[in-house]
């Protein structure tokens, strides 16, 4: 019996050792970022191609799209793709409205709250990529955020006006913001 306690007791030290080994713990903030970094510009990428296209299930990094129904049966004005923690680095929807089947606006804000906790960052590299220019910043002292950056997509005939709330003003790095409106004009 006690053989058994002491082979027990050093396999429970065992797996604790083997499952905290530090180079699996540490992971560099500078990789972390790099990958929340791509994959908001694939997230963003994903969000333009589903307005372009108006195709609501075309954009593989987004999921599928649920469409709300009203308690009578008929299709409502909108509906939501729900982020995973693996797309923004933590969970998330995309509210989107349609008018007479055409997107008209889309919100990009956590599940539960209208803002994130923690700014997403956006590089200046997929601002650039997409041809995103910047307008103008707005200060709002809001308790959330304290500044609207807006930047605004022309290309073929349409235009998308982004609106990313934010703790700071935009500088030439990238955009840092807590949540999201897109406005197709």
């Amino acid at each position: 019996m006690i053989n058994n306690f002491f082979i027990l007791l050093l396999l429970v030290i065992f797996c604790q050792f083997s499952n905290a080994h530090p180079n699996d713990i540490r992971l560099s903030i500078n990789e972390k970022f790099v990958m929340n970094s791509q994959n908001m510009c694939d997230t963003f990428n994903g969000i333009i191609s589903i307005v372009k296209s108006n195709k609501l299930n075309s954009s593989k990094i987004l999921g599928p799209f649920q469409q709300h129904i009203l308690k009578d049966g008929q299709v409502g004005s909108w509906g939501m793709y729900m982020l995973s923690r693996d797309v923004l680095g933590m969970p998330g929807k995309l509210v989107l409205y349609r008018t007479e089947s055409k997107i008209t606006d889309l919100i990009l804000s956590p599940s539960a709250k209208h803002h994130f906790s923690s700014s997403l960052f956006l590089s200046e590299k997929c601002l650039r990529d997409e041809a995103i220019s910047f307008v103008s910043s707005e200060e709002v002292n809001n308790k959330d955020y304290k500044f609207v950056n807006v930047f605004l997509l022309s290309q073929n005939g349409f235009k998308l006006k982004f609106r990313f709330f934010s703790q700071e003003i935009y500088s030439e790095n990238g955009v840092e913001f807590n949540r999201l409106t897109i406005r197709v004009e």
